[in-house]
């Protein structure tokens, strides 16, 4: 049996409900956050046909905490079909919906993006409280 090989550097922290990430200028793609880590974070978002692929930066937010990162530069994007389970009676309501999961490495970040995305892991992630303080 073959098992897979984890390549990311960092641990991802599964990111509780009320986050989304969207590219920036005014791209179609905007969906709730998956994942988090301090190199890269994966969304899923509503697919259509319209989507602009070309987009440089991308926003987090928490419209109901007022959080907001913005013009986070992006260095990879990996955009695909998503297969939810369709396990809880949300999900169903959109059977028929195609989803895409976009996960994107960040590209060079200031200091201040880099503290409030560590601000962000340790608030609004489901992880231990002892995160890892290396940078």
């Amino acid at each position: 049996m073959t098992r897979h090989l984890e390549h990311r550097k960092q641990k991802r922290f599964k990111v509780k409900s009320g986050a989304f990430a969207s590219f920036d200028p005014q791209d179609v793609r905007m969906g709730q956050i998956l994942d988090i880590s301090k190199n890269g974070i994966a969304f899923k978002y509503v697919s259509y046909e319209t989507d602009n692929k070309e987009a440089n930066d991308l926003s987090i937010s928490i419209p109901d905490d007022g959080f907001k990162i913005e013009k986070i530069h992006l260095k990879k994007v990996i955009d695909q079909n998503y297969d939810s389970d369709l396990g809880d009676e949300e999900e169903r309501a959109f059977e028929h919906t195609i989803f895409n999961r976009c996960s994107v490495e960040f590209g060079d970040l200031n200091m201040t993006q880099r503290a409030m995305i560590k601000y962000f892991i340790k608030n609004y992630t489901m992880q231990d409280k002892n995160m890892d303080e290396e940078e």
